[in-house]
């Protein structure tokens, strides 16, 4: 009877035993509670994880947020600076504009006194000469002096014949400056024949040595000058240059029976050209 229970009891105290053996590497582990613990730890171990990767991307989007802001931030004062300073500009170009018209005004101004001027002159000399022709007298060799500060040439001329001066603009944002400015002396009232009188910002092109090229015959007046003409048609024009002077120049435009009627004093003029150096 006793060895009967002794059969029944062990088997309840071996399991009882492989309860708190467990872990031990001699004795029997539950596949069931191994099972069990190990979805534990994957759970676990899953849930840390989705809460590092939680935070890794709540970090991401403050740093994102702070640098979006920081550059929002560059952004709209550069924003602000290129309004002020497209502003700025706008008052300088506005400025410029009224200075610009200002001095157009001004010019103009300046130019239209002078025409009224010359025109005056022009119609003095021809008053006076038609005052000496009825006394008996002539006024071709009586003359006056046109003075050019832009170049620093000037020019004597008889008081019969019209002198006027060439417009000269300089520079501005929306034209050039003029190339030349001088002086045209017109021989008779329709300004058909004249002698021009001009100086050239730049050097004259090897002292018109092209205009061979052109038909122009060369001819040495003296050490200093140089006379280019050419006659077509009874219509003469010949450019006078100087050897010493790489900007002042003299031209004739004219029909050949005025120039030969009025040659003695065209060369009166011609020869009157002063200059600085």
């Amino acid at each position: 009877m006793v060895v009967e229970e002794d059969k029944e009891i062990r088997p309840r105290y071996i399991s009882f035993k492989l309860n708190l053996c467990y872990n031990k590497s001699d004795v029997y582990e539950d596949p069931a509670l191994l099972k069990m613990r190990e979805g534990q730890y994957m759970k676990r171990k899953s849930i840390l994880i989705s809460a590092s990767v939680l935070v890794i991307v709540v970090l991401g989007i403050l740093l994102w947020r702070s640098e979006s802001q920081t550059r929002s931030a560059m952004i709209s004062d550069y924003e602000n600076r290129m309004k002020e300073y497209e502003l700025s500009m706008q008052a300088t170009n506005t400025q410029l504009e009224e200075l610009q018209k200002e001095n157009k005004s001004i010019r103009d101004d300046l130019e239209s006194r002078t025409r009224e001027v010359e025109e005056l002159k022009a119609e003095l000399a021809l008053l006076q000469a038609a005052e000496q022709k009825q006394n008996g007298s002539s006024s071709r060799h009586e003359y006056s002096r046109h003075e050019n500060g832009m170049f620093d040439f000037s020019v004597s001329y008889p008081i019969i014949w019209v002198c006027e001066s060439q417009a000269y603009w300089y520079c501005s944002a929306d034209t050039e400056a003029a190339p030349d400015n001088g002086v045209k002396i017109y021989l008779d009232s329709e300004k058909e024949n004249y002698i021009e009188v001009y100086g050239q910002n730049g050097n004259m092109s090897t002292h018109g040595t092209w205009l061979m090229q052109y038909g122009y015959t060369k001819s040495a007046i003296d050490d200093k000058r140089v006379l280019y003409t050419k006659e077509t048609d009874g219509f003469l024009e010949a450019q006078l240059f100087f050897k010493d002077n790489n900007h002042v120049s003299a031209m004739i435009r004219m029909e050949s029976e005025v120039y030969k009627e009025n040659e003695e004093e065209i060369w009166i003029v011609l020869d009157s050209i002063n200059y600085k150096d």
